[in-house]
């Protein structure tokens, strides 16, 4: 016990007397690596290494280029929202839009493997010939409404996709 009083009045003393002294600094001398052993002993000494701080950089680096990269995918896939509008409007801007509408039954649909042209009727009941630079897609005479999207060249309504609306098999014959 008398090793332990000694050793709190020792270094009350010496705390005391560096606070007298306004030009007391520190100096590197006063520690040890032995004083800081305790730090290199805990769990979170992993963080304190350089090849941890350079690889944690470089993480970050990364991460910020992908979220970089994410919005510019994101911005550039949303300003290729098309409009839904009828072929009056499409043919009035000339822009890409969706049109939906069915298949015209006084026209026949003309597939040669890998160009396929048909007419669509509209919602205000107008009929335009439709061409699409690909095969036909699978159940398209069965569909009930056709989504094109594409744009006028002249006349013809050029086609860069095709959505259909096929017929639900879950539906009796009355509809329901």
């Amino acid at each position: 016990m008398l090793f332990w009083r000694s050793l709190l009045n020792f270094s009350r003393k010496e705390a005391k007397d560096k606070r007298k002294n306004k030009f007391a600094s520190f100096s590197t001398s006063d520690f040890q690596l032995e004083d800081l052993e305790w730090l290199l002993n805990t769990p979170w000494a992993v963080f304190l290494s350089r090849e941890y701080m350079k690889t944690r950089k470089i993480i970050l680096v990364f991460g910020l280029i992908g979220i970089a990269l994410g919005m510019v995918y994101i911005f550039t896939t949303t300003a290729e929202v098309t409009t839904y509008a009828n072929f009056e409007e499409a043919r009035s801007t000339g822009k890409t839009h969706q049109v939906v509408g069915t298949l015209s039954p006084s026209h026949e649909i003309d597939d040669d493997g890998g160009l396929l042209q048909f007419h669509l009727q509209d919602d205000n009941n107008e009929t335009v010939k439709v061409v699409y630079n690909k095969p036909m897609p699978d159940g398209f005479k069965n569909s009930e409404k056709i989504v094109v999207t594409g744009s006028f060249k002249n006349e013809l309504f050029v086609a860069e996709k095709i959505l259909m609306k096929c017929p639900s098999k879950y539906e009796g014959t009355d509809g329901v």
